[in-house]
């Protein structure tokens, strides 16, 4: 493992040396002002004629789909007797968006299916439908809405996957979010609310009988504020303030303890475009969170600490490097565990070989404790794609990633390679 994580840096720095010290720009890309550099080479547009949505009156329409075929050594993500498939995936998606002089209305809708070739009870059909809108109340007052409904499964990479089920574990989430903001000068004021009902689906379990899974089914509800300053677009800083209340729906059902919890974040961040080079940001808070029942840690002190930043650099045209860590709490049904808190690191660099070429490499890590529990997670990842851009809107792209836990959980590690090829449609 430790030669492989090696051999990766290795490429990653190798890709980043050659790009900096021996790459010389194309003609057309050698001008700086030119491009957007609060973008990665990826998220900016292929020099490419063509339109980039399609055009509905006062409306814009963007359309797309991908579909790919990928191989899983490990589809079940176990330490022990792995098995493989290969899986065709489609994910169509559109997104409809007004384009008024005031207001703004999004709506957006698409899907993830999996299908395997031989262990077909592990397809899955995954769909969402969102909408968000902007009124203006008057000028430099908003309202905001928000609506979601996410029908998804749990990967069984994931932290809280129940190994015994015989299929994915299925849950639909549905959202509803309402806010106001105001700016004044370089001064803005943010109010919003968040309500999420999370049900998850009973699950069949391998040799027969059925998973209950009611005992997740929660309703979060999340508030605050958020000041902000900005005297330069793209340059800000702020100060955020939230409460957050769980409410399981019969989590004791079994005998298990009662996860109900409340908490409160307060948080300080910024974000900086220092030059056409760096883009930073990051953030401090607090983030404790107090449970109903005693048999379950509360999570104070330096685990409520959150921290998290970004960095974008960018030392050519044509090559980006990305950077991200994060740390925070997140629910868990994990035995005896309260909180599950991660800690993630991870470093992406993108260069493009040519105009219509994009070679990306990436690396991460993630550190996961259960608060209250002795087990501890180390989760290591590496991936290496190229893109080949046939127009604006047409790509295809191979990846490779790599992925191990090694976890103190007997049972619980895994390593998993898989391999993709994608035929993507975008607008």
């Amino acid at each position: 493992m430790k030669q492989w994580i090696r051999s990766s840096v290795t490429l990653g720095l190798s890709l980043l040396s050659y790009s900096v010290v021996a790459q010389e720009l194309p003609p057309d890309q050698g001008v700086r002002e030119n491009i957007d550099y609060s973008k990665s080479v990826a998220k900016r547009p292929v020099e490419a004629y063509g339109a980039t949505s399609i055009r509905l009156g006062a409306w814009q329409l963007f359309p797309g789909i991908e579909l790919a075929e990928t191989y899983d050594s490990n589809i079940y993500a176990t330490e022990d007797a792995e098995e493989s498939d290969f899986i065709t995936i489609l994910k169509p998606r559109a997104k409809l968006q007004s384009d008024w002089s005031v207001h703004q209305i999004n709506l957006e809708v698409g899907g993830d299916f999996g299908f395997y070739k031989q262990f077909t009870d592990e397809n899955y059909q995954d769909y969402y439908a969102s909408n968000t809108n902007k009124f203006e109340v008057r000028r430099g007052t908003n309202l905001l809405t928000e609506l979601l409904y996410r029908h998804a499964h749990e990967p069984r990479d994931s932290a809280d996957n129940i190994g015994a089920a015989a299929e994915p574990v299925v849950y639909d989430l549905l959202r509803g979010g309402l806010g106001v903001e105001h700016r004044v000068g370089v001064l803005g004021l943010r109010v919003d609310g968040l309500v999420d009902d999370i049900k998850y689906e009973n699950s069949p379990r391998f040799g027969g009988g059925t998973i209950d899974n009611s005992t997740r089914d929660r309703v979060v509800l999340d508030g605050g504020l958020r000041l902000s300053y900005q005297r330069v677009p793209g340059n800000e800083a702020y100060f955020s303030a939230r409460l957050k209340d769980v409410n399981y729906d019969d989590p004791t059902k079994y005998g298990g303890p009662d996860r109900d919890n409340w908490g409160y974040n307060l948080t300080l961040g910024v974000k900086k475009n220092v030059s056409d080079l760096w883009v930073v940001g990051g953030y401090l808070g607090y983030a404790p969170s107090f449970y109903a029942d005693d048999s379950l840690t509360d999570v104070t002190g330096g685990k409520a600490f959150v921290i998290g930043g970004d960095l974008l650099w960018n030392p050519t045209s044509l090559t980006s490097v990305i950077g991200n860590l994060d740390r925070r709490s997140e629910e868990t049904t994990e035995s005896g565990a309260s909180a599950l808190i991660n800690t993630s690191v991870s470093l992406r660099v993108e260069h493009k070989l040519m105009r219509t070429l994009l070679l990306d490499t990436r690396l991460g890590f993630i550190d996961g404790e259960y608060d209250g529990s002795s087990r501890k997670d180390k989760t290591y990842a590496a991936g290496l794609g190229l893109s080949y851009f046939f127009t604006r809107l047409v790509s295809l792209r191979a990846a490779y990633d790599f992925s191990e836990r090694d976890s103190s959980e007997a049972g619980s590690s895994y390593v998993k390679h898989l391999a993709s090829l994608q035929l993507r449609l975008n607008y």
